[in-house]
């Protein structure tokens, strides 16, 4: 027995260790649980502090209510709070008895019943820790349900099998984020996220044994958290109007006015719109149609000036006129919906 006690003994003392090792990660053996206080910021009030790209506006979302939810390990451990939205005061959410390591935090901030507001982050908790963290509430991402209807579309089955909506999110330059759209009978569909705001969007559609079809612009007003709805057919043009609850407001009173074209056949034209009242208006951004009839980033002026003149080159219009909008923006980055277009034709097209 005193052989089998002295051949065994070393085991006896690995063991714990190989033990150990074997146990789910992370783990920290003595250690206990830790703590974490959410502090939540609305952006606009944070509007000095918050990191570039905390962004958006509360003023007149009215909140009712906001969910904290706390997530591990892949979903497998979940804390979920739900706290009442106080305006002006600070927010605060406690969670205790947290598994030491890496946890996935999500705010959503609710109107009736859809998120307005949106913040999600990793926190990592160290063993016997209490921590702190700040959410940065944002203007959350609204929905574009698409369908193309191809009903009418020559071959539509045998030489369309799919096609994707381009998405122009910044006016400021020609670049575009493509969504697949997935053919259902004879309609092409698609359930898009996007952030919330105006924007411009066209569908391209690749056929077998002829040149890809290429949609008209259409133009977006993406509402937080909602689902927006644009049926298009391949001969007629849908646009959706409407208004976000919140400020600053679309300017309205678009007035163009134009001179003679000089030597070179380029014309002046003169541009007002009435004043946005809004504390912290930023300015206004204007946009003007390009050679392929989008609508694209002109300029941007202070929030004193309400008259623009630019200069139309004749290569600049498309379909024979071309078009202006202008949106107004906060101190806080956001944008307002555009105005409705506005359009002027090019000197001598009409005349005959």
């Amino acid at each position: 027995m005193e052989k089998l006690l002295r051949i065994f003994f070393p085991f006896f003392l690995l063991f714990p260790l190989l033990a150990a090792g074997c146990l789910q990660k992370p783990y920290y053996p003595g250690r206990d649980y830790g703590e974490l206080k959410i502090r939540l910021v609305l952006a606009e009030e944070a509007a000095v502090t918050a990191p570039v790209g905390a962004a958006g506006t509360t003023t007149a979302i009215n909140i009712e209510k906001i969910l904290i939810q706390l997530s591990h390990g892949k979903g497998k451990l979940t804390h979920a709070q739900e706290i009442p939205y106080v305006p002006d005061q600070p927010m605060e959410a406690s969670f205790s008895s947290l598994y030491p390591g890496k946890w996935q935090v999500t705010a959503e901030a609710y109107e009736e019943r859809f998120v307005v507001l949106y913040c999600s982050r990793e926190v990592t908790i160290e063993p016997g820790s209490s921590n702190t963290a700040e959410l940065y509430l944002t203007t959350a991402p609204g929905f574009l349900d698409f369908t193309f209807d191809g009903s009418e579309f020559p071959g539509f089955g045998t030489e369309v099998t799919g096609g994707k909506l381009y998405a122009y999110l910044n006016p400021k330059n020609n670049q575009s984020t493509s969504f697949p759209l997935t053919r259902e009978g004879d309609r092409l569909t698609g359930l898009i996220k996007l952030p919330a705001g105006t924007f411009q969007v066209r569908v391209v559609i690749p056929q077998i044994s002829t040149k890809e079809y290429e949609s008209p612009y259409y133009t977006v007003h993406i509402f937080p958290g909602r689902t927006v709805e644009l049926t298009v057919g391949p001969y007629e043009e849908l646009i959706i109007e409407g208004t976000i609850d919140f400020p600053p407001e679309k300017p309205g009173q678009l007035i163009l006015s134009q001179e003679e074209p000089d030597e070179a056949g380029s014309v002046t034209i003169h541009l007002s719109w009435a004043e946005v009242s809004v504390a912290d208006l930023g300015g206004y951004r204007l946009y003007r149609t390009n050679a392929e009839g989008r609508f694209v980033h002109l300029a941007e002026v202070d929030p004193h000036t309400r008259a623009y003149t630019d200069t139309v080159a004749p290569g600049a219009y498309y379909d024979g006129r071309v078009g202006y909008a202008v949106s107004s923006f906060d101190l806080g980055g956001n944008e307002s919906l555009w105005s409705e277009p506005v359009y002027l034709d090019k000197p001598g097209e009409n005349s005959q």
